[in-house]
């Protein structure tokens, strides 16, 4: 086989996997009736995922008055996990329905502020 056909293969196999490779999730943990940072700052367009280590059913709801896109997911338990990717720039306040005093900030900087 020809040596420069298989380095353009090459090549081009390398700059595809990089178009497919999705982006890490930052993780938030829900353990112990709270959530893990309770805080945190992220960039535009970063995903972000909570993972239950209760036994027990916990939500991740954007609370409305917080000027938050409407997200809610809902985890039955252990081990069970919701994403979200926040695509404008804010600070979003979110909380368990459940468990109303489970409170969560998430501050989206915007991408001119990276």
């Amino acid at each position: 086989m020809n040596p420069l056909l298989v380095a353009l293969w090459a090549a081009q196999l390398v700059a595809y996997s990089r178009m497919v490779t999705p982006p890490a999730d930052t993780t938030i943990m829900i353990q112990g009736f709270g959530y893990t940072p309770k805080r945190l700052e992220v960039k535009q367009g970063t995903r972000v995922r909570w993972d239950n280590r209760d036994e027990i059913e916990h939500t991740v709801t954007a609370v409305a008055d917080s000027g938050a896109p409407r997200f809610e997911g809902v985890m039955g338990g252990k081990g069970q996990f919701f994403r979200y990717t926040f695509d404008r720039a804010g600070t979003f306040v979110y909380t368990c329905a459940r468990h109303s005093f489970m409170r969560g900030e998430i501050r989206v900087l915007a991408k001119g502020d990276q």
